[in-house]
């Protein structure tokens, strides 16, 4: 269905420029990110040793790389650096590094602590592979059962799933699952961790997502394509907070089903194409979700058919996509924040706070994220207060 259909629900908005902008500054304002108080009442974020005076061990889980847990990795480490766990962490050394094992290699070789081991030994990457996964779990428990191990940085849903099998000793902390709660990471979620796992999420994130792209294209059906075989791969879909919107808003959802655990990447991206091919016609807008199928690599592949019927597309994860040609993303990470609220819960733990105790509690904020051109392919023009609010705008 053409974008032409929305300008006449848009019209007002489009004549209505100012309006606009400051609709946008409302929305992206309604959830500021904040530190919510909680039950830990000791708030001293300042190194110490263990009570042997021995230092605290340091163990670093992923199942497989992905920019966003390096990014998270180096945030987190500038926290802890601010706080004195490590010494001589400078942010532009590590501007340039893509993988995590690149930042523990930085922490361990340019950088001094008298409090952390970020061992080699410690460190567990399943690089997407359920043998090497099963392996990686059976040596971390054995591990952290010997004493090893004084606490987990977890990154991914991956990694935060297996370590729900570790010793309740040992505390987890969690970074970068899109779902904690669905994937049963944080299964009770409600702003407190659970037992010996801390991890942030904002619950209400995907489905504040979902109404501002309505909120600018009154669409009403929306088309989705994800991988339905697991929890882990449903997660990354955000399907509950979908419809919890579509029964909020009356807006139809057009569901396709891709391969996204498949060895042969080819198959997870030949899948993505045909979810596509087969939505385009049938709704009024579609979901870019977060699967092997679906990268920068073969973005262009992909949003052909999605151009083809001027279908308006969203990225609810990785905003890097609109740069290759998905419409619009209002997902913008925020490392720097995140990273310092997981090295405040880090700094915490490591002075006696129980994990149970931590408030987990945390706002997103909103960033908006254009593609120009691919509004121009499409037939649909951005009203111009949309584009002023816009944090970043590809043109080409």
């Amino acid at each position: 269905m053409a974008v032409a259909n929305f300008r006449k629900k848009l019209i007002i908005a489009v004549l209505a420029a100012a309006l606009i902008s400051v609709a946008v500054i409302i929305f992206t304002a309604i959830f500021p990110s904040f530190c919510a108080v909680d039950n830990c009442t000791d708030n001293n974020l300042s190194p110490v040793k263990k009570n042997d005076n021995s230092v605290w061990n340091i163990a670093v889980v992923q199942g497989g790389h992905h920019q966003t847990y390096s990014e998270l990795l180096k945030s987190f480490s500038a926290g802890i650096a601010e706080y004195g766990w490590i010494e001589g962490y400078l942010t532009e050394d590590t501007v340039n590094l893509t993988g995590t094992y690149d930042v523990l290699d930085y922490i361990t070789e340019e950088c001094r602590s008298d409090y952390l081991n970020f061992r080699e030994e410690h460190r567990f990457s399943s690089e997407w592979n359920k043998t090497l996964r099963s392996e990686n779990l059976k040596a971390l428990k054995s591990k952290s059962e010997a004493g090893e191990i004084d606490l987990v940085i977890a990154l991914g849903t991956w990694a935060g799933t297996d370590c729900k099998s570790l010793s309740a000793d040992i505390p987890v902390i969690v970074m970068g699952s899109v779902n904690p709660a669905d994937t049963g990471i944080a299964p009770d979620f409600a702003g407190d961790s659970s037992g010996n796992i801390y991890t942030l999420y904002d619950p209400d994130f995907y489905y504040d997502q979902f109404r501002l792209y309505h909120y600018f294209f009154r669409f009403e059906t929306i088309g989705i394509a994800y991988d339905n075989s697991t929890p882990e791969s449903r997660s990354y879909s955000h399907i509950d907070d979908l419809r919890r919107f579509s029964d909020d808003y009356g807006v139809e959802i057009v569901e396709y089903y891709t391969v996204d655990d498949h060895p042969d990447i080819e198959i997870s991206r030949r899948s993505v194409y045909d979810a596509y091919e087969y939505l385009a016609p049938l709704t009024d807008a579609v979901i870019i979700t977060t699967q092997n199928g679906v990268s920068s690599i073969n973005a262009e592949e992909f949003l052909k058919p999605i151009k083809k019927h001027r279908v308006p597309s969203f990225a609810i994860d990785d905003p890097e996509l609109v740069r290759y040609g998905v419409l619009m993303s209002f997902a913008e990470p925020d490392y720097d924040n995140l990273g310092k609220r997981y090295a405040e819960a880090f700094s915490r733990i490591l002075n006696g706070c129980n994990v149970s105790d931590i408030s987990t509690e945390y706002r997103r904020d909103s960033s908006i994220i254009i593609n120009l051109k691919t509004a121009e392919e499409i037939g649909f023009e951005v009203p111009p207060g949309l584009v002023k609010a816009s944090d970043t705008l590809y043109t080409g």
